[in-house]
């Protein structure tokens, strides 16, 4: 309440400013706008609770095997897309060894060749002593020696084909190993830290760069026990949450978000009773043309509150949807102060079907909020209400 009450005095200043800047001129003319009234309303209590946002895709990236630092192109802060190189260690050896295994498999794809000719050549050998065999042309043990030397040679070829296979294998390792000198992004993301340097040896499975996602956040909330029930999914469907992150003020955006909860941890903190409750939040950019790697203007570690449904009745304060605008201050709305259009800035808590509960300091139950044609209202600008205020009669002021 303070906060609100100091930006509304600030924001008090800078229309007394523009208001004298306005009529020092010759004044806007009147605007003709629909009004309605501020209510007192009876709605469902919703309950604050705090929390914070986390990134749903956090990771150390570690090297696969051991070697030198030599190059490390990202540095804290920069972006980075899945498969962009974030760091490379010494592969020397690595290259090496993969021409020794390329020379293993071709001295090992001779031997097969040999292999396999020499078992033809049995083939044939055997093939005419059995026919010569058959016309009584040759011992019975010219024909087993024969057979005995095919069944030699093919067991020689097996051999050999086994032997390439493992060289065979032995390569892919190597060239695997090379690859791994090599390390890139899992995803896309941020490098939040360098876990190493340039001429550093680093060991198999040793942090090097530390890369968090920012298309998406979860923003974990710690829910009382006696109203998480209420968050449960119902027939299918998971009941939606208001949040509020205050950071998203500095970027100009509304600070105020609605999203279905994604699930309930079935486990409370044995000392404070809260039930930790996990709610998506996408974090695009607000251009289409901004780097997605770099998310929207939501962060890790970002405050959230959260506006939960208790079930529990209370009086509050409530506005059309239509008389809240926005700006880099936060939101407000006009009201008629006397004739000519006044500001006051509002703090959203949440929605209520057409209508919006809200907090400020400005406004008191009956007075009349625009909401038509405020959109380039100016402070201080002379009203004409062009239809009667809903439940009221009609009005219309010069």
């Amino acid at each position: 309440m303070l906060r609100t009450a100091q930006f509304c005095a600030v924001a008090a200043v800078c229309i007394s400013a523009l208001t004298s800047s306005v009529y020092a001129q010759g004044g806007p003319p009147p605007a003709k706008v629909r009004l309605d009234d501020v209510r007192l309303e009876t709605v469902e209590r919703w309950r604050e609770v705090t929390g914070e946002l986390r990134a749903v895709r956090r990771s150390v990236v570690a090297a696969e095997e051991a070697g030198q630092v030599v190059d490390l192109p990202v540095e804290a802060g920069d972006p980075v897309v899945a498969g962009q190189v974030i760091a490379r260690l010494d592969d020397a050896l690595a290259r090496l060894e993969v021409e020794r295994a390329k020379a293993l498999v071709q001295t090992r794809e001779a031997i097969v060749a040999e292999r396999v000719t020499t078992l033809e050549k049995s083939q044939r050998d055997l093939a005419r002593i059995e026919d010569s065999f058959a016309r009584a042309g040759a011992a019975q043990i010219e024909l087993d020696e024969a057979r005995t030397n095919k069944a030699n040679a093919e067991a020689r070829l097996l051999q050999a084909r086994a032997d390439l296979a493992w060289a065979q294998a032995d390569l892919r390792t190597a060239v695997k190993r090379l690859e791994d000198m090599t390390i890139e992004a899992p995803f896309d993301g941020v490098a939040l830290s360098r876990r190493t340097e340039i001429g550093q040896w680093v060991r198999e499975g040793e942090a090097v760069v530390e890369l968090v996602a920012l298309d998406a956040l979860d923003a974990w909330l710690d829910v009382p026990e006696a109203f998480a029930p209420r968050l449960f999914p119902k027939e299918g469907r998971s009941p939606e949450v208001v949040l509020r992150v205050p950071a998203l003020r500095a970027f100009g955006v509304d600070e105020t978000l609605r999203a279905p909860v994604s699930s309930v941890i079935p486990a409370a903190d044995p000392l404070s009773r809260l039930f930790p409750v996990r709610v998506r939040l996408e974090n695009k950019p607000a251009v289409a043309s901004a780097d997605a790697s770099n998310g929207g203007p939501l962060r890790p570690g970002m405050t959230v509150v959260g506006l939960i449904p208790t079930g529990e009745s209370t009086q509050a304060m409530t506005v059309h949807k239509d008389a809240i605008l926005r700006n880099e201050t936060g939101p407000y709305v006009f009201f008629d102060g006397g004739g000519v259009a006044a500001i006051a800035p509002v703090r959203i808590d949440y929605a209520v079907g057409q209508r919006v509960v809200v907090q400020s300091p400005a406004l008191r139950p009956g007075m009349m909020v625009v909401i038509e044609g405020n959109e380039r209202l100016f402070p201080g600008q002379p009203l004409i209400v062009t239809d009667a205020p809903r439940g009221g009669p009609a009005a219309a002021r010069p």
